[in-house]
């Protein structure tokens, strides 16, 4: 197998030249299915090969014809190529491979399964068409290698697809830094599956199944970690049985550990990607999980997590101790809140049960110690007491505690100490036992207290912490302002929290509750304010406010002299826009001007008698020259509303069929020379219509002037400016098509650039038609570049998102 970044690394080419070094050591090598693209030397390699029909309705191969042929190797191209009956060439080649041939085939690195989100996100959508891994991991590959540069190279001389046949998703695939990022991920796949000759030791990877539909994407990270181990991947299914049945971890959903209707589907999606299935019954999820990939042999657990799962997650933690690598895969928790700044102590629980447990066992202790008054002495009754107290001081902390010290003193004294039923004590030894034992109560008591309110403390000091370290991070962001404010809300548990300058909310984090005290107000430096909402804040909670408070401060300075710059900058372009408007001022505009100037004078003078033909000629020119003196002033004055933010837009639903028309139509005679492709299913823009028509229309008439031969079919360097359209990923691509002298990478992003124009040829404008309609497609959230056009030119490529 020949393994590619990209369409045109040469993947074809090495298959060929393979089978064509076979077939000269006395293999029988035929073509099954080849793709020469009209490419002479492909076509070349191919010629001597000897080929098997394909079948009536499309390129698919004809299996049948193949084995009968009974040949030792096949070539057969594109491995990733879908039959017209629905099947994938895959899977003939699995039967040619079964049947003993040897298999000659090439593949993308975007078409393999495990890498399909991946290679989604490097090119804004997923491949249409995968192979599964486990096919894959049964060949041998081998890769090509191309530098993106080269085979932008090769896309620009044409010698891989003609512009006509360019389409907006091929055109986004072959982008720099799509081919760049292909081409890594590319080498590191192939660095994962070098063959380590790794035995029996191989390591198992298991992944937990749930049923969700975001278990694909942890099944897929499996599927990773399992290559770059070299070693073999299990699904493991936990189906709950009785009460305590937990769910299984999975992102994004709500995992019951119950057989789901997507379990199907994940089980299949498991196997194509070269691991095994296994079910497994369970009151228990997280410890049936371990336990059974621990009986598998997996020396890895992966498993999702969803912020609501963290439980689940530490369960697992726990069971699997040593014996297993956990990967967790979900979202990150909110940082904790600090413990509110009230008087740090035992819970109001355990005050409570301390409290009960007094009232209740000292009545039952000495009604025990009456009642076997004549068998026991004052010392046994008094550590009987001392053992109730104890009790109480543990579950109910210092208060408690020496309240059930006094009042089993005066129980003693009452019941058990002569004389009895009287309140005075007659020996010296009872005044001393009952002391002490006074004093070793409140001690105990004393101590639980102490060690929980440092406890509590140390929770606290955590959490400041843990706080602190946030706040430095934030503030190192281009604007950390409202992230502060955000922390700020969540550290002190606050309803809401705002930051207000100059009268004006700078940012505002959470709402504000009606029925809340008054908010707090706090002064920051250069005449800002912070409001806090929810609860008032304490002395312990000062340190920490007095850190967020310094960070707000430098955050609002940073602010300030961020828009102190930008007025600067923008005083500086307004300079800059004054000064070139005034040069080209100096012969643009004034040549239409003296074009109108002469042709009127001339038509007004008396002693000439003009005929018919001469006088057409000078009011033609008049309405030209006036024409683009209209659409010089245009320019200046959309260039001016861009630089000073004052365009207003109009923003609705729109066809991107319908602005193309319009576009061109606005054109006039120059349009004859525009091919429109663009089709009327494409999903509409949320755009100002007159504006996007504006840019592309600026655009196609700077296609047609430099590079489609001023309406002339073959001027220039050749044919008619093409316009198509079609969605990738999440936006449509508007490709403007030329077969111009092309631009220069160095000048790419120099045309964009007010009052710049390129080449010999004289422009009819001032250089500000490209700078005007990149200001409004970037104004609409889109993005506007130039290409290289296949065989030469030059291709504008208009980005737009669609409407949500």
């Amino acid at each position: 197998m020949h393994l590619g970044a990209a369409h045109g690394v040469g993947t074809t080419f090495a298959m060929l030249d393979e089978a064509r070094r076979r077939q000269g050591r006395g293999a029988k090598v035929v073509v099954a299915a080849v793709d020469a693209r009209g490419r002479a030397p492909l076509a070349d390699l191919a010629a001597d090969l000897p080929r098997v029909a394909s079948r009536p309705y499309g390129d698919d191969i004809d299996v049948e014809l193949v084995l009968a042929a009974a040949p030792d190797v096949v070539v057969v191209d594109q491995l990733a190529h879908v039959n017209a009956n629905g099947t994938q060439r895959w899977q003939d080649v699995e039967r040619l491979l079964d049947d003993g041939m040897d298999v000659l085939t090439t593949l993308n690195v975007s078409e393999i399964e495990s890498l399909r989100d991946v290679t989604g996100r490097i090119l804004g959508q997923p491949p249409a068409v995968t192979v599964p891994d486990a096919f894959v991991d049964g060949a041998q590959v081998e890769l090509v290698d191309m530098t993106p540069q080269a085979l932008q190279r090769r896309l620009a001389h044409g010698t891989l697809v003609a512009a006509n046949q360019l389409d907006a998703a091929a055109a986004n695939q072959f982008r720099l830094e799509n081919l760049s990022a292909l081409r890594e991920l590319t080498l590191r796949w192939m660095a994962d599956h070098v063959e380590l000759g790794a035995g029996p030791g191989v390591e198992l990877v298991a992944v937990a199944l749930s049923g969700a539909p975001a278990s694909a994407i942890v099944v897929r990270r499996a599927a990773q970690l399992a290559d770059r181990l070299h070693g073999h991947l299990v699904g493991i299914h936990v189906r709950a049985s009785g009460r305590r049945a937990a769910p299984v971890v999975d992102p994004g959903s709500t995992i019951d550990g119950r057989t789901s209707d997507g379990l199907a589907d994940q089980r299949v999606h498991l196997e194509e990607l070269g691991g095994t299935y296994r079910e497994v019954a369970g009151s228990d999820i997280a410890e049936a999980l371990v336990r059974t990939a621990v009986a598998a042999g997996a020396t890895q657990l992966v498993l999702g997590a969803s912020a609501g799962r963290r439980s689940l997650v530490n369960d697992v933690l726990t069971q699997a101790g040593s014996s297993l690598d956990v990967h967790v895969i979900g979202g990150v928790d909110r940082p904790r809140a600090i413990p509110r700044g009230r008087p740090v102590g035992l819970a109001r629980r355990r005050v409570m049960a301390g409290w009960i447990l007094a009232g209740v066992g000292l009545p039952i202790m000495t009604a025990v110690l009456v009642a076997e008054r004549g068998h026991i002495d004052l010392s046994s009754g008094v550590l009987s007491e001392l053992l109730v107290v104890l009790a109480v001081a543990a579950v109910g902390g210092a208060v408690p505690a020496v309240a059930a010290a006094v009042a089993a003193t005066a129980l003693l004294n009452w019941y058990l100490i002569p004389p009895l039923h009287h309140w005075r004590i007659a020996a010296f030894d009872d005044v001393l036992a009952l002391s002490v034992f006074l004093i070793v109560a409140s001690v105990v008591g004393s101590y639980v207290a102490s060690a929980a309110r440092r406890s509590a403390e140390a929770a606290r000091a955590r959490a400041e912490a843990a706080t602190l370290a946030g706040l430095a991070a934030s503030s190192v962001s281009d604007d950390p302002l409202p992230v502060l404010v955000e922390q700020l809300r969540d550290a002190f548990d606050l309803t809401a929290a705002a930051v207000r300058f100059d009268g004006k909310l700078e940012a505002v984090a959470g709402t504000p509750d009606p029925l809340a005290p008054p908010p707090l107000r706090l002064a920051l430096a250069d005449g800002g304010e912070l409001i806090l909402h929810g609860r008032t804040l304490t002395g312990e909670d000062q340190s920490v406010l007095r850190a967020f408070t310094d960070h707000l401060q430098a955050a609002l300075r940073a602010r300030q002299l961020q828009r102190d710059a930008s007025s600067a900058h923008a005083l500086a372009e307004a300079d800059e826009l004054k000064n070139a408007l005034l040069s080209a001022v100096s012969h643009d505009l004034r040549t239409p001007l003296a074009t109108i100037k002469a042709s009127i004078s001339s038509l007004l003078q008396e002693d000439v008698e003009w005929d018919d033909r001469a006088v057409q000629t000078f009011l033609l020119s008049v309405d030209e020259e006036t024409d683009r003196l209209a659409a010089l002033v245009a320019n200046i004055l959309d260039m001016g509303r861009l630089r000073v933010g004052a365009l207003q837009m109009l923003v609705r639903p729109v066809g991107i069929d319908e602005v193309v028309s319009s576009a061109v139509h606005s054109l006039g005679p120059a349009a004859q020379s525009v091919e429109v492709a663009v089709p009327e299913t494409l999903p509409h823009l949320q755009v100002d219509a007159a504006l996007l028509e504006r840019a592309l229309a600026n655009v196609i008439a700077n296609a047609v002037h430099f590079g489609g031969g001023d309406g002339e079919p073959d001027g220039c360097r050749g044919g008619a400016v093409r316009v198509e359209a079609a969605l990738v990923g999440p936006c449509i691509h508007v490709r403007v098509v030329d077969r111009g002298p092309g631009i220069r990478p160095a000048d790419r992003e120099r045309i964009f650039q007010p009052f710049q124009q390129l080449g010999d040829r004289r422009s009819s404008g001032v250089g500000l038609g490209l700078a005007v309609a990149r200001g409004f497609v970037e104004a609409m959230g889109g993005e506007l570049t130039a290409e290289d056009t296949p065989g030469g030119g030059a291709t504008m490529v208009v980005r737009l998102p669609v409407e949500e």
